[in-house]
């Protein structure tokens, strides 16, 4: 037996209805305070307090909140020098790579939140982790598809350059003796470029930790010192060593493997040595 909750009279327990004062036993009017809050909470098989949990991880929330991955990204770009000498496709390259790398750090810190058994108990964690799983799991294949891009781009730049080395042309024989000297000065130019690239290089101090910037400073040095060089042949290798510099700073800044490291270390390596041959053959 039980008291009704209206007028108080014995009820059976099942009862749902008083047969006294016809009020029902689970009239929001008459029940206490606590209970009242409690059974709001609640409708058939929980499914109120379900879409309740599960409401506030919204898309349109957690992909506005998703957008603070290109804070640091937006910070290399400010700081990174190099921008200035290598245009938009590096400064596109350097972004990109930067976005991919925290888009999959990201994705594991959220594979390390799913193994939480907690986390995977809660609706609105579960919600969660999977959408923000593939939120950043869209950042890091943009992020990489457009690092690709770059790569691609920045080992075609110099073909253009290319057919300069068949674009001369005899000079007609009344000016052969005029243009003699011109030829001594150029050659005059590419030695002195040579001799004061190798003299920088040989003493040039280590990395440091910041291999960017050391790989920046040697693209600086070889741009002011060939920009204008006539020798085809050098000038042709300085540009490839450039295009190389390029790829490896990129690299770099995406925190690679090391075979993708060693790949590209030995690709700028042997256009490195490539130049340096050519200038001792200028001695």
């Amino acid at each position: 037996m039980k008291s009704c909750i209206a007028c108080a009279e014995k009820i059976q327990s099942d009862a749902k209805l008083c047969r006294h004062c016809g009020t029902l036993q689970d009239d929001d009017r008459f029940l206490p305070k606590d209970e009242k809050d409690t059974s709001d909470g609640l409708t058939t098989d929980g499914k109120q307090a379900e879409e309740g949990a599960v409401q506030p991880a919204s898309t349109s929330k957690l992909t506005a909140l998703s957008f603070l991955i290109l804070a640091p990204s937006i910070a290399l770009l400010a700081l990174d020098p190099s921008l200035s000498d290598g245009g938009p496709a590096e400064a596109l390259g350097n972004f990109s790579a930067s976005v991919a790398g925290w888009s999959v750090l990201s994705l594991i810190v959220i594979g390390g939140l799913w193994a939480l058994p907690k986390l995977r108990s809660s609706t609105k964690g579960r919600s969660v982790i999977r959408r923000l799983g593939y939120i950043f799991l869209l950042w890091a294949g943009i992020g990489l598809f457009l690092f690709g891009s770059t790569i691609v781009s920045s080992i075609g730049a110099n073909s253009p350059d290319r057919p300069q080395s068949t674009t001369q042309v005899s000079p007609p024989a009344a000016t052969t003796e005029a243009s003699a000297p011109t030829a001594d000065r150029n050659n005059e130019q590419t030695l002195e470029a040579c001799r004061t690239y190798q003299t920088w290089y040989k003493a040039r101090g280590d990395a440091d930790g910041d291999q960017v910037g050391w790989l920046t400073d040697e693209q600086t040095k070889l741009v002011s010192l060939f920009r204008d060089v006539p020798n085809t042949r050098i000038r042709q290798a300085v540009n490839d060593h450039i295009a190389q510099i390029r790829v490896m700073k990129v690299v770099v800044s995406s925190n690679p493997s090391e075979s993708v490291f060693e790949l590209a270390a030995s690709d700028y390596y042997a256009t490195y040595v490539n130049v340096w041959e050519l200038c001792n053959d200028e001695y």
